[in-house]
């Protein structure tokens, strides 16, 4: 019984070294690999160019109601996968979200959160169907906390488009109410 033991032992830790090469040369296989270059269609650059139009038309508008950029910052995001930022939300500060995802997108869905109260926003697109690739809503802040923000994205494109712009009702703006 000992014997066959040592034997185990032996050839276990005979073949060890030699798995070890078989995962070397899949790594170097792997690192030889040149990466697929992305075709850039007309269809992709359109989309890229809506996205780009409607982000800056937003900010134009907030800005011109009254609002101020309070945060802003593309959400990298991997299609078909859940992604949460988080942000600091006043009490008692009016603040409005504006989500531009990818125009390809089949489904887009934007949720507010705060742990121990619950979903203040839930918001699902459907962009193919309504032509919408967007989000936007406005929130009174019932109270000061560190808000979750999730999004979702069901779309071809791998890393699709994905913008977040949270504006901050001015102080002069909110007096003239």
């Amino acid at each position: 019984m000992v014997k066959s033991l040592y034997k185990t032992l032996f050839a276990f830790f005979l073949l060890i070294p030699f798995s070890g090469m078989a995962q070397e040369e899949e790594f170097d296989q792997f690192l030889s690999e040149k990466p697929q270059k992305l075709e850039i269609t007309d269809e992709m650059k359109e989309a890229e160019r809506s996205y780009n139009e409607k982000i800056l038309e937003q900010i134009a508008i907030h800005r011109k109601n009254g609002f101020e950029i309070y945060k802003e910052d593309r959400v990298a995001l991997i299609a078909g996968q859940d992604r949460s930022v988080y942000i600091t939300l006043e009490e008692g500060q009016w603040y409005h979200f504006v989500y531009v995802g990818d125009p390809h997108a089949g489904k887009i869905s934007v949720n507010l959160f705060l742990e121990g109260v619950g979903d203040f926003v839930n918001d699902r697109l459907k962009p193919q169907q309504d032509g919408e690739f967007w989000s936007e809503f406005s929130f009174l802040c019932p109270q000061t906390g560190n808000y979750e923000l999730s999004f979702f994205q069901r779309c071809p494109i791998s890393r699709p488009l994905s913008y977040l712009t949270v504006f901050r009702r001015t102080s002069s703006a909110a007096g003239n109410l």
